[in-house]
């Protein structure tokens, strides 16, 4: 699934939990939080992102895929 960041409402929030609690995308998991296990990674413009690790404040412009698109 593609979205536009700026569906998210909370700006001060981490990717992660704007996309499975505010959106309810639940394809992957919360994994260690520290960006090492790779269960959350998007792609932010094309680019592999860790959900766990990115603020979305920010995102407004960019677009977010997420594993609910494969």
């Amino acid at each position: 699934m593609v979205l536009s960041a700026r569906d998210a409402v909370r700006t001060d929030t981490a990717l992660f939990w704007a996309l499975r609690n505010e959106l309810d995308l639940k394809g992957s998991w919360y994994g260690n939080g520290a960006g090492m296990c790779g269960t959350w990674t998007v792609h932010i413009d094309g680019q592999a992102t860790f959900a766990c690790q990115m603020a979305i404040e920010g995102l407004a412009d960019s677009e977010i895929t997420t594993i609910e698109s494969l």
